[in-house]
């Protein structure tokens, strides 16, 4: 049988609270799952681009977007707004 204090219990939950609150802090700065970043028509491609992080995605509207360069240097997904065709 454990005979504990209750001086070391309440010790314990300390520590346990403590560990989940920095466990939390830690993971919530991790981005698991990217920004979604929309282009209306007519706006620039590559300014959402570049403010982009690794992992975002940048869904363009339908429409045309003529005269455009687009620079990728960091592993994010262009792709096209659902459900339009082309």
């Amino acid at each position: 049988m454990i005979h504990l204090k209750v001086e070391h219990l309440c010790d314990m939950k300390k520590e346990i609270v403590k560990i989940s609150v920095l466990s939390y802090l830690f993971l919530s700065s991790i981005s698991i799952w990217g920004a979604n970043r929309v282009v209306e028509l007519g706006k620039n491609i590559q300014t959402q681009v570049t403010a982009s992080s690794a992992g975002d995605v940048v869904i363009i509207r339908a429409g045309e977007y003529q005269n455009q360069t687009i620079s990728i240097n960091q592993p994010i997904r262009l792709v096209r707004e659902k459900g339009f065709q082309s």
